[in-house]
């Protein structure tokens, strides 16, 4: 039984790159990467998972080892770079960021791309006709983000985010943070 289950996989991971080859010729002859990122995120179950992570293989900047990529999940940017053994549980969005190794996204959590995407001060303006230069974000090594965090600032190796955290300063190695904004609340194996 085994070896019909590792045939299955081996097939469906053929398929996967097949139909994101598809994908990618079709993005480099102009479709929009944000929209086929947002498509591909639409696909259920293991073949889901196994066609997010060959796109993604084949467009980002880097992209590791053992990448998960959960339903509903997307990366804006293919400029990004994704370290190995990285999950992107269910419904997160991903925009300009490096990530390191080992690095958990609980579901619905959103990386922007830094902060301060629109001026504030001139009210002559509306947002939506003017966007500041778009920042970068970078996610150290053996993360936990947990679910419904956004994070707008680079976040140092070890550390945790807790669950709804909204992080706007640089989060130091293996600390703790929580709330909104995000406060150090400790350092890890400090109890």
């Amino acid at each position: 039984m085994k070896s019909v289950k590792k045939i299955i996989k081996k097939l469906l991971l053929f398929v996967a790159n097949q139909h994101a080859f598809l994908h990618q010729i079709n993005y480099w002859l102009g479709a929009n990467y944000k929209n086929k990122s947002i498509a591909l995120g639409q696909k259920t179950g293991l073949y889901g998972v196994l066609l997010r992570q060959a796109w993604y293989k084949k467009t980002l900047k880097n992209c590791g080892k053992n990448l998960i990529v959960g339903f509903g999940s997307y990366i804006v940017y293919p400029n990004t770079e994704v370290g190995d053994n990285c999950a992107i549980e269910e419904f997160c969005i991903v925009s300009h960021c490096k990530m390191g190794d080992d690095v958990i996204l609980a579901a619905n959590v959103s990386i922007m791309s830094g902060a301060h995407h629109h001026p504030v001060d001139n009210l002559e303006l509306k947002f939506r006709e003017h966007v500041n230069p778009l920042g970068h974000v970078t996610l150290g090594n053996n993360l936990w983000v947990g679910t419904h965090a956004v994070i707008m600032a680079d976040i140092d190796d070890g550390a945790i985010v807790a669950a709804g955290a909204v992080v706007t300063r640089k989060v130091s190695e293996n600390a703790i943070v929580a709330g909104c904004p995000a406060k150090h609340i400790r350092f890890r194996g400090t109890s």
